[in-house]
């Protein structure tokens, strides 16, 4: 889905975050839209949402399987003692 890699490109691309930096949020989706025009991504207003909806969903999905699993926990403390 285009939309989920244009918020992929806002999180890692130092071009993409710099540009969104610098909108105003009162303005609304539509000049994100224009931002992820400018970097290659075509989509609307609404497939953004979707794919925020869909990011986030996903997100939740990853963290509590993650929480859930009690050896990832005692990994990720063991590597934040190192």
């Amino acid at each position: 889905m285009v939309a989920l890699r244009f918020l992929r490109a806002a999180r890692e691309d130092g071009a993409v975050r710099e540009l969104l930096s610098r909108l105003d949020p009162a303005q609304g989706l539509e000049p994100v839209v224009a931002v992820a025009a400018v970097a290659g991504f075509a989509l609307d207003i609404d497939i953004l949402r979707a794919a925020h909806a869909h990011d986030w969903a996903l997100r939740r999905v990853r963290y509590t399987l993650a929480a859930s699993r009690p050896e990832a926990t005692a990994e990720k403390a063991a590597g934040a003692m190192l």
